[in-house]
């Protein structure tokens, strides 16, 4: 008796997973899994993320991704009370 596997990159496909890493490092994984569907490589995002994820590459915030800035003309918004001076 056999449980579900996940499917696994392996071979071809994740040659082309580094491949195209390597010419655009900044893929989304939902972008890279649509790019690899175009190229008829049926692959969903769960297993190209838990592919990057295997093959240690990670997502982490950068300078370029801060938080949004107020709208324009949008007012500031008010900053949090310290409950412990307040009467």
């Amino acid at each position: 008796m056999g449980g579900h596997v996940k499917p696994m990159l392996r071979g071809a496909a994740a040659d082309e997973v580094h491949r195209r890493l390597a010419a655009k490092p900044d893929w989304t994984v939902r972008a890279l899994a649509a790019d690899l569907k175009a190229a008829g490589i049926d692959v969903s995002h769960d297993t190209v993320w838990r592919f990057l994820r295997r093959e240690g590459k990670t997502f982490k915030k950068n300078a370029d991704r801060q938080r949004a800035g107020q709208a324009e003309g949008g007012a500031l918004p008010k900053p949090l009370e310290d409950p412990s001076t307040s009467t």
